[in-house]
């Protein structure tokens, strides 16, 4: 058995998955790095799996947790996202989950997951950002009940999710800040995911 953490990142061959294998790769504590994705980028041993949530209890992947302490999720698929934590809390293996995008029943089961395994799930892992949320919800505590409070957001053609983590983060803050439920109280303009990257011939309206 490896000395250290044995980290399994989901969605490893992604742009942020890279990112994270980088820094796990030159992170003492941790002893193993494996990776699920869709395809073999060459960084590491990656075994290569659907992301449908139907596929996630495949023999592969319960190999996978078992031999895994800690599963980083760090996908554009929310719903594989939500199937691939409660895989990994029937194991007991601990989660961190970076995807956004989870409808409400969803973040709600997988804070129900807290009774089987340690659960972190953020929005947007900045420190900067996390200082700012607070931020915003000590000044929407200070606003007027008739205080009208809109979020407005741009994001690059590669944005898939709408409304972003960290948009839906900070609408949460607002709400908590003023009683409101945020079911009922967050709505949204333009909500959903789209299928593909926007091409040079699309014109984007945000």
């Amino acid at each position: 058995m490896a000395e250290g953490i044995r980290l399994c990142i989901s969605g490893i061959c992604g742009q942020m998955g890279t990112k994270m294998f980088k820094l796990a790769e030159a992170d003492r504590a941790i002893g193993h790095i494996s990776g699920i994705d869709l395809i073999d980028n060459g960084l590491v041993p990656v075994h290569r799996v659907s992301i449908n949530a139907a596929d996630l209890k495949s023999k592969e992947i319960q190999t996978v947790l078992a031999q895994t302490d800690v599963l980083l999720i760090f996908h554009d698929n929310p719903l594989s996202a939500a199937a691939q934590a409660k895989q990994a809390a029937k194991k007991g293996v601990a989660v961190v989950i970076g995807t956004t995008g989870f409808s409400f029943t969803d973040l709600a089961d997988i804070r129900g997951l807290r009774k089987k395994t340690a659960i972190a799930q953020t929005y947007n892992f900045s420190l900067g950002m996390t200082v700012f949320a607070k931020t915003i919800r000590r000044i929407a505590s200070n606003l007027p009940s008739g205080y009208h409070v809109e979020i407005v957001e741009e994001h690059h053609f590669k944005k898939l999710d709408a409304p972003s983590g960290t948009a839906f983060m900070l609408a949460q803050e607002i709400c908590a800040a003023r009683g409101l439920k945020p079911k009922k109280a967050i709505q949204c303009g333009r909500s959903g995911r789209s299928d593909d990257v926007r091409d040079n011939g699309i014109v984007g309206i945000q």
